[in-house]
């Protein structure tokens, strides 16, 4: 059973949290986590509904976050960022 969804956002990110948001909450996805590597914040998108997910928390780069499903297995935001000044990578090819 898939429990997450994660995206790395960077150029990317007004689609993200409005389109894939959307589309990740018809499909049932329980939770969409959204990496925004420019605003160095973790959105962490919660309980899936037709017009989309009723809860949406945001996380600092100091701060934990944990899958619903896991709460003990905690991961800090900054962990999920690269380093402060570091270009993003380059996405991949299709």
């Amino acid at each position: 059973m898939l429990i997450l969804v994660g995206e790395v956002s960077d150029s990317t990110l007004a689609y993200d949290l409005s389109g894939k948001a959307l589309l990740y909450a018809r499909a049932g996805i329980p939770e969409y986590w959204v990496v925004d590597i420019t605003g160095r914040r973790l959105l962490v998108h919660r309980q899936p509904a037709r017009d989309g997910y009723a809860d949406i928390q945001v996380y600092a780069e100091g701060e934990e976050a944990a899958v619903i499903s896991h709460p003990e297995a905690k991961v800090r935001v900054s962990d999920l960022l690269p380093p402060p000044g570091e270009p993003s990578p380059a996405p991949d090819p299709l």
